[in-house]
């Protein structure tokens, strides 16, 4: 407007001057907007320019509005591109790491703030595996974590859910290995030696440990401009470095999935414990390990004693030729035969205040069991529990020293040449701890051309159909993600020199989901395949009923027809 419009109109006092001023910027702000429709913009008096178009992914668009100084309002516009001065280096995938924070990039995070939240203690935080694919924060570009849902995403998956939530921040975690050294490695091997026969546990075997430390990077995503913030970075907003503090305190298991991963040997109470029957034969038992003796063979190692008639007998013969002769159990079948059912003995070098190894012949049983009264049962042959040391090692210690020495090349192919399959259709499971039997129906599962076409090549509807936020709770989702790790070549890894690198993925999400509730298989016990496989058909027929996916159910491939004979006369085959 002139100068001359201006006076006028003010000497005829058609407006007050402050709206003339308000009257001036809505103007100045529906020029620029349709300025901007037609890829216009404008310089103001900076050394930046201001586009109101959506731009391209290089450039990010932000304005600001100043206070209002003597009746004028000033407009700041600023602009990031990939120029030397604000861009440390161009990520993988597109990305965009930041040397140094813009003031468009701050409008940015400040305008994703009321989608953000600290993670509360019962959220469940997702920072080590993708829901939709098993990328982790070891992949090239790492895992992004939403500030909203707190779902982790690879960097193929973190645009689908900025579209379907509108949330424009991540934390982008990333973790490179990096080789121990040898005495560094020594000490940890020697820190993490299992003492009882567990896995994931304290004090059991490590299915997680390795030879790497890792140096971890953590950055803020903005989406959809795919920049990364390095943090810390004192300039962000409070709120940001509060939610980012909370994601990386919070634990990468929840209690019931820590429960699935790891697994304990677990002695049941021997039902014949409690008012046992015990001879009064006059027989009583030298505390010194020195005069024990196999009543049978002789031998002084492994020696069990019966707790109900106080005979001494050694133990089986295992594989190697060790052990005894049986005579422990030789006694107790010959007992049985006679009418007496004795089931009960406890291994004599094993016996500590703390308890001992105690062993039911029973058919019902035939295992390790507690007796709860162990203590009241040894005093009957003369035995003060409390005064007792441990001589030989107990089964649990004899089990860890199998596994740990055990020669596996013997029952392998060792020294013979073997040709790599790394390739689609070829890429393993990891063994979670006790997870063959799920490993094994998964395998056949993925290798039928039905599964195949309804979840890998239908991966991406199935994706886009999961539920916002919940896609690690929906097994059709976590089906879809097992075939495209199974059968697509994004997990295969390249072969070594020796070809010994093998390509695998680790299911442990699709472990807990299927397991969850299950009084079996949400534990990380042995189980049955075929039980499991019954178990899994169940639950894929419900989900594959409302996944929308439009091919044959997978439980149906497997159902048993009659097939009617031919019309005419009877065969005589």
């Amino acid at each position: 407007l002139s100068s001359g419009i201006r006076e006028r109109v003010m000497a005829r006092r058609v407006i007050s001057p402050l709206v003339w001023v308000q009257f001036r910027c809505l103007v100045c702000i529906a020029y620029l907007t349709l300025s901007g429709l037609v890829g216009a913009s404008l310089e103001l008096g900076h050394d930046r320019v201001l586009p109101f178009w959506r731009p391209a992914p290089a450039i990010l668009p932000t304005c600001r509005l100043h206070a209002l100084r003597g009746g004028a309002a000033q407009t700041e516009r600023s602009a990031v591109s990939s120029t030397p001065e604000n861009v440390a280096m161009a990520g993988e995938g597109g990305w965009m790491v930041l040397d140094k924070l813009d003031d468009a990039i701050l409008a940015r995070v400040r305008a994703g703030l009321p989608k953000i939240k600290q993670p509360q203690w019962n959220d469940r935080v997702r920072k080590v595996e993708c829901v939709l694919s098993f990328d982790t924060p070891e992949s090239p570009n790492g895992l992004f974590v939403s500030m909203e849902n707190f779902q982790g995403y690879g960097a193929d998956y973190v645009n689908l859910d900025h579209t379907r939530s509108g949330n424009p921040l991540y934390l982008n975690i990333k973790w490179k290995k990096v080789p121990k050294e040898d005495d560094a490695m020594k000490t940890d091997e020697k820190e993490a030696a299992p003492t009882k026969m567990a896995i994931g546990v304290e004090g059991g075997f490590d299915v997680e440990g390795d030879k790497f430390d890792y140096e971890k990077t953590n950055y803020l995503a903005v989406m959809p401009e795919k920049v990364l913030i390095p943090l810390p970075q004192p300039e962000l907003p409070e709120l940001v470095s509060m939610v980012v503090e909370g994601i990386l305190k919070a634990s990468d298991l929840s209690t019931d999935e820590e429960q699935v991963m790891a697994w304990e040997e677990k002695r049941q109470p021997s039902k014949y414990a409690a008012g046992m029957v015990q001879l009064d034969n006059g027989k009583k038992i030298s505390p010194d390990p020195s005069t024990w003796v196999c009543e049978d063979s002789g031998i002084k190692e492994n020696l069990w004693l019966n707790l109900h008639d106080g005979y001494i007998g050694s133990g089986r013969p295992q594989f190697d030729g060790s052990g005894g002769t049986g005579a422990a159990l030789k006694h107790y079948q010959a007992e049985k035969e006679k009418g007496n059912h004795f089931p009960l003995a406890v291994k004599l070098g094993t016996i500590t205040p703390n308890g001992a190894d105690v062993y039911s012949y029973s058919p019902e049983e035939d295992d390790m069991v507690e007796d709860p009264e162990l203590a009241k049962h040894l005093a009957h042959w003369g035995i003060n529990m409390m005064q007792m040391e441990k001589t030989e090692k107990t089964m649990a210690e004899l089990q860890i020293d199998i596994n740990m020495k055990f020669d596996f090349d013997k029952i392998c192919e060792a020294g013979k040449t073997l040709q790599s399959l790394n390739a689609p259709g070829f890429v393993g499971l990891k063994n979670l701890g006790n997870s063959c039997y799920m490993n094994s129906v998964v395998q056949v599962l993925c290798a039928l051309p039905e599964v195949k076409a309804r979840y890998q090549e239908h991966a991406e509807e199935i994706f886009q159909r999961a539920p916002q936020g919940k896609a690690a709770e929906d097994l059709s989702t976590q089906m879809a993600k097992l075939a495209v790790g199974l059968l697509t070549d994004r997990y295969v890894a390249p072969v070594s020199e020796g070809g010994e690198t093998g390509s695998y993925i680790a299911p442990s999400m699709f472990k807990f989901l299927v397991g969850k509730g299950h009084p079996e298989f949400s534990t990380g016990n042995q189980q049955d395949a075929y039980e499991y496989w019954m178990y899994l058909m169940e639950k894929l027929e419900r989900a594959e009923r409302v996944d929308g996916v439009p091919t044959t159910l997978t439980a149906k491939l497997f159902e048993f027809k009659v097939e009617a004979p031919p019309p005419g006369p009877p065969s005589q085959k």
